[in-house]
């Protein structure tokens, strides 16, 4: 079959289907390819051109490609997020080239000439579109409500996936383009969509994905039951929670299991974690991916407090909420199964 001048979405899936499960098409064959004949360079510009977040990408990525990757029908799918992150460690901003070779990545900027353009918002979204409207000659400013730019990528992951010295390289290189940035901006208290709009030929808004979704549970909104997000939010921008001496989590997808790490090295000194079909919540990655997480969560135990952590797959239909008679939330659940934990890992004090 020949190649259209202008492949759809049709052509995509059927003859590049991880390029197609890319967000923003990155041509992942190429740039394995490219690997494979030692083009190190090569293969980081490819991956590197479309997104200006590769060396984020390559650690912290859902990779829907992997998920998509036609080898995965004959044994196993190609890793290439890891792969993404080999040549972002050679090449990208936390590399000894720092910025150069990113800034190589889309060739000369042009002048801001057209017109001008306002981003609400200062994460992932609303710094890849400042970086591609900047790149069409716009003049942009991003309105962001933090202190910080990076969004969910500072403020929801942990700092031990996603290093902020590392955030902070790839957002440079973004302002770097001659993108202006108003910090603690916030829409309806410091600036109003009527006065942006006067300053701007056009928005963009981009207001994150901060918000938890709750449990449809009774109880759910009692004091202790917190939302993971949330959690997470509070422990990245330096607030204390107080957690007490034991901590259950629902859920068992990367947020889960964040939020069950953040939460050992606090006064935890019991953690279980409840979840439906934990394998199936990691897709995209290798098939040991799920028993090598649940060892990297239990390692992290090991010097750090007296805990213990039980995994519990499949064994549990949370009913609802209450407080008990001190006052604290309880969980109380139905159809238990008798079955072990999956992993179960316990520091002797």
């Amino acid at each position: 079959m020949s190649v259209p001048a202008a492949p759809d979405a049709e052509w995509l899936w059927a003859n590049e289907p991880c390029r197609a499960a890319c967000p923003v098409n990155t041509d992942a064959g190429a740039y394995v390819t490219a690997i494979a004949e030692g083009r190190f360079e090569d293969a980081y510009l490819i991956a590197r051109a479309p997104n200006p977040f590769p060396s984020v990408c390559g650690r912290v990525c859902a990779a829907p490609c992997e998920r998509a990757c036609r080898r995965g029908s004959v044994d196993a799918p190609v890793s290439i997020r890891a792969l993404k992150r080999f040549v972002t460690e050679r090449f990208g901003v936390e590399s000894f080239a720092a910025n150069t070779i990113w800034h190589r990545g889309h060739g000369e900027v042009p002048p801001a000439s057209g017109p001008s353009v306002g981003v609400i918002g200062g994460g992932p979204a609303g710094l890849a579109a400042a970086c591609d409207l900047r790149l069409a000659g716009h003049p942009v400013t991003v309105y962001e409500a933090q202190d910080r730019l990076g969004g969910m990528m500072v403020l929801g992951i942990p700092e031990y996936r996603l290093p902020r010295a590392l955030i902070a390289r790839e957002v440079e290189a973004i302002v770097e383009l001659g993108i202006e940035v108003e910090t603690n901006a916030r829409i309806g208290e410091t600036h109003s969509i009527a006065e942006l709009l006067d300053r701007h030929a056009a928005l963009f808004l981009a207001v994150g994905t901060g918000r938890a979704r709750d449990l449809d549970l009774p109880g759910h909104d009692l004091d202790g039951v917190l939302r993971a997000v949330e959690y997470l939010l509070n422990v990245n921008q330096g607030f204390r929670v107080e957690l007490g001496d034991r901590v259950v989590v629902v859920g068992g997808g990367n947020v889960a299991f964040d939020a069950a790490r953040t939460a050992l090295p606090e006064r935890a000194v019991a953690l279980r974690l409840f979840a439906e079909n934990l394998e199936k919540t990691f897709y995209g990655f290798e098939p040991d991916f799920f028993q090598q997480n649940v060892q990297q969560v239990a390692d992290d135990v090991v010097g750090l407090v007296k805990a213990s952590l039980e995994i519990w797959p499949t064994l549990v239909e949370i009913c609802y909420f209450q407080k008990s008679r001190r006052g604290l939330p309880q969980i109380r659940v139905q159809n238990q199964r008798a079955a072990e934990p999956r992993k179960r890992r316990t520091r002797t004090p």
